[in-house]
């Protein structure tokens, strides 16, 4: 019988989504990114990520996050 051993996301992993989903935040918002580009990278950092036993962790990085159009160019 195997062991089931508990995986950890490294820390620096998790900034670096969380600080890459505030600047698709931004960029999104300014029109220089499209939902497509924002999924793919989601989705790229999901499947790393399901690696782990990270489903809450996941849920809380992904819920932060939002991502609305800017009205009137701001």
């Amino acid at each position: 019988m195997g062991r089931k051993h508990k995986r950890l996301l490294r820390r620096d992993s998790v900034r670096r989504m969380k600080r890459r989903l505030r600047e698709m935040e931004h960029q999104f918002r300014r029109g220089e990114i499209d939902l497509a580009h924002v999924r793919q990278r989601i989705n790229s950092w999901v499947a790393h990520a399901d690696h782990a036993n990270a489903e809450n962790l996941k849920r809380r990085v992904l819920g932060e996050a939002t991502f609305t159009r800017a009205t009137n160019g701001v």
